[in-house]
């Protein structure tokens, strides 16, 4: 993490006068979200976790509303990551920027169909290396490959970690990231969370401000992109170190905090 990088007051939760200051003068609200550990609890299976009813009514709510526009953006597959959200006012954003719902198709940036053969590669030389390593599951996403270890043993994470490395530094054109107990192949081009957001902002009407929610470390990719200068607003969820500007102690608070932004935020304006 850069030398920049703060660790900012917690809003809470039932009190939002902070965040209420810097929504003050917006017309509207782009309020973008992360999937897994903001709208969904984190389990050890990845294949558990689905929005709480708290929060898809919390985002139903924010997208019935003319001055508001509702993102989800994950790490997950477009496809996967829409039918676990299942909210038709949403803008989906899938693959950490590389996939993009656009009307009734998803565009896949050209990138990721270019380098598919090198993350054909890079899938078949992982599963050689650690693909019998209990715990472990190497999930093919398409345009990216998520390396599991949430269930792994401790004593063999350090292995796994350093063959995602072996692995992506064998094949040309890819690049790793970490998140929370998983390891991201993706194509190295200059695409992530932050440059997605930042091309949904650019489709909202002047004047209004951007909130996004994220408990990860990909989601510092948006923090790092957004102006608070301007009234923007980074909230993470949790206690670690970060570049937002806000902050929620957890992911039960999450929904309480959407519930704030559909209710009150923008009505309360003078």
């Amino acid at each position: 993490m850069s030398e920049e990088t703060r660790s900012p007051p917690t809003t809470p939760v039932g009190d939002n006068e902070r965040l209420a200051e810097r929504l003050v003068d917006a017309d509207g609200l782009l309020v973008a979200t992360d999937f897994d550990g903001t709208l969904a609890p984190i389990f050890e299976d990845p294949e558990t976790p689905t929005i709480t009813p708290a929060n898809r009514r919390a985002l139903i709510a924010l997208g019935e509303r003319p001055d508001v526009a509702v993102a989800v953006v994950s790490g997950r597959r477009l496809a996967d990551l829409r039918s676990r959200v299942g909210i038709d006012a949403a803008r989906y954003v899938g693959n950490h920027g590389l996939e993009v719902a656009e009307c009734d198709r998803v565009a896949t940036h050209p990138a990721a169909e270019e380098l598919r053969p090198a993350l054909d590669r890079a899938s078949a030389a992982l599963e050689e290396r650690i693909g019998d390593v209990p715990g472990v599951e190497i999930e093919d996403k398409g345009a990216t490959i998520t390396v599991h270890y949430r269930r792994a043993s401790p004593r063999r994470v350090e292995e796994v970690a350093s063959a995602v490395t072996g692995v992506v530094e064998s094949v040309d054109g890819l690049r790793t990231t970490s998140g929370k107990q998983v390891a991201e192949i993706r194509p190295d081009v200059d695409r992530d969370k932050g440059s997605a957001v930042r091309e949904l902002a650019a489709d909202v009407p002047d004047g209004w401000r951007t909130v996004y929610v994220g408990d990860d470390t990909t989601d510092e990719d948006v923090f790092r992109v957004l102006d608070p200068e301007a009234g923007d607003a980074g909230v993470v969820v949790g206690d670690r170190e970060t570049d937002a500007t806000h902050r929620v102690a957890d992911q039960r608070d999450v929904s309480r905090l959407l519930d704030w932004l559909a209710t009150e935020a923008l009505d309360d304006r003078p």
